[in-house]
């Protein structure tokens, strides 16, 4: 329905559409986050966002996000999921 209604009037509401170059990636810890919980941190290679929260009692997830220029400055370029991954215990 959304889909529907966006295009019907989109032009009408000034729709605009922006193309995002944020980066990401994706943890997994045995670190327990009390709730979620949320960082921002200056770092020298620029802002690094990090989001975490429980999956289990046991395990928690976070994601460490930032733009696509602090990316690069702090040598991610090249990264893929498989140079980051670690031992799966679960």
């Amino acid at each position: 329905m959304r889909r529907e209604l966006r295009q019907a009037h989109g032009v009408e509401l000034g729709e605009t559409v922006e193309t995002a170059t944020a980066k990401f990636i994706w943890f997994g810890t045995d670190y327990l986050f009390d709730g979620l919980t949320f960082v921002h941190e200056l770092g020298p290679h620029g802002v690094f966002a990090v989001h975490g929260y429980p999956i289990s009692d046991e395990v928690s997830t976070f994601i460490v996000e930032t733009d696509e220029q602090s990316w690069r400055a702090a040598g991610w370029t090249g990264s893929t999921p498989a140079s980051h991954r670690g031992p799966a215990t679960w």
